[in-house]
């Protein structure tokens, strides 16, 4: 804008020069007379034009003065701006300065308070990593402890119901052989009595027809003697032979139906005690087959019994393992964690190196399971990595052989016995 009022200056300089007649640098009587009249009507003409020039180049200067006061006023206001701009930046700078300590002695506080927060954190997760450490072996021990009486319980328990359920079974089978020995003596007693009885009644009737025989041989050598001898004598040796005789015969047949009492009250007495003796031994063999299944219900309820400790235990077991993954990702969350605002915070530890805590918690929570969950044998591993196999307490298969067993024979056993009382 300045260059361009200069311009315009000089510009109107040059033209108020020319009007007044100092551009040429000729002198006016120089000119010729002819030249004279046109040059007068060409100077009136050109005053005429300058002065018309004149009045139009100062409304110009008049109006470019006016521009120029306005300029200077619009300079002064821009200075005064600028002025009050380069005091607010002064301000501005002073106050961002102010604010930045402000805030850098807020965030040294703050970094102080975290410090310290971290410190006592770390402190307090030790002692929290510690204590829940020892809780948790104290707790692995007394569960292994009780699962350990458990075993020992379990295994004293089945081995008294084995023990008695063995003695009951040989003493059952011990009674099934002498009461079998018993019938079989009872019915081989039945059949020799049978048979004696009938030998007996046999040898009887061979005997009284023998005494019949000779009866009637004896009568017939009698009556042929009476015939020889007189009919009187006849007469009265007959009479006294037939009284002799009937009377004898009386007396025989008396001896030889009251035999045939006697015996037949044996043999309904015999008939009567194998009967009761069988009805006996039925009833023996019903309450036989009765505790039988009572103890094949027993030995089931045993061995669910058995099977549930078992699921207890390896529930126990799996819970043990899943509170022990649950401790371990709590403590390795914990541990990222912490590291994380070990990265984020300022602290003089290097952050390839973590707290000493998290090696302590990984190594008391590296512990596997005592058991395994399968069931089958159980591996428990010390801090060096050596492992041991530990046998199973559930497994003995000679309980359930025994269990098998025994209902078998004794089973076995009752169907002799009904065969052979049929």
């Amino acid at each position: 804008m300045a260059e361009e009022n200069k311009r315009s200056s000089n510009e109107r300089n040059n033209n108020f020069n020319l009007s007044t007649g100092h551009t040429s640098g000729i002198p006016a009587h120089r000119y010729s007379d002819s030249d004279m009249s046109s040059s007068e009507q060409e100077d009136s003409s050109r005053r005429r034009r300058e002065v018309d020039r004149m009045a139009t180049l100062h409304q110009e200067n008049v109006v470019l003065k006016m521009e120029v006061e306005t300029l200077k006023l619009r300079i002064k206001n821009l200075l005064e701006e600028n002025k009050k701009l380069h005091q607010d930046s002064i301000n501005i700078q002073v106050r961002a300065e102010q604010e930045e300590e402000y805030i850098s002695n807020t965030l040294l506080k703050k970094i102080q308070c975290l410090k310290k927060e971290k410190e006592t954190l770390a402190t307090n997760y030790e002692q929290e990593e510690e204590y829940l450490t020892n809780d948790l072996t104290r707790q692995l021990a007394q569960l292994r402890k009780e699962k350990v009486q458990l075993e020992k319980s379990l295994e004293a328990e089945q081995e008294n119901q084995v023990v008695k359920l063995s003695r009951r079974i040989n003493k059952l089978e011990r009674d099934i052989s002498v009461k079998q020995d018993n019938l079989e003596r009872l019915q081989r007693e039945k059949i020799d009595l049978e048979n004696a009885l009938e030998h007996e009644q046999e040898f009887i009737v061979n005997k009284l027809w023998k005494k019949i025989k000779r009866i009637e041989q004896e009568k017939k050598s009698l009556t042929g003697k009476l015939k020889e001898n007189s009919n009187e004598e006849k007469d009265s040796i007959e009479n006294l032979n037939r009284e002799e005789l009937i009377n004898n015969l009386t007396v025989r047949c008396r001896e030889l139906k009251s035999e045939v009492t006697i015996l037949k009250k044996k043999l309904v007495e015999a008939e009567t005690r194998t009967v009761e003796q069988s009805r006996s031994y039925a009833l023996e063999e019903e309450r036989i087959t009765d505790e039988n299944i009572q103890l094949q219900r027993k030995l089931s309820m045993e061995q669910e019994r058995r099977l549930a400790l078992s699921r207890v235990l390896s529930e126990s077991e799996s819970s043990l393992d899943t509170d022990e993954d649950r401790s371990f990702s709590m403590n390795r969350s914990l541990t990222s964690d912490a590291d994380k605002r070990e990265r984020t915070i300022s602290s003089p530890l290097p952050c390839g190196h973590p707290l000493t805590t998290n090696k302590l918690s990984e190594k008391l929570f590296s512990l596997p399971s005592p058991v395994n969950r399968g069931g089958g044998t159980s591996i428990a591993s010390d801090a060096n990595g050596s492992s041991e196999p530990s046998s199973s307490v559930f497994t003995k298969p000679s309980v359930k052989n025994i269990g098998n067993e025994a209902p078998n024979n004794l089973s076995e056993s009752l169907m002799d016995c009904q065969d052979d009382s049929k």
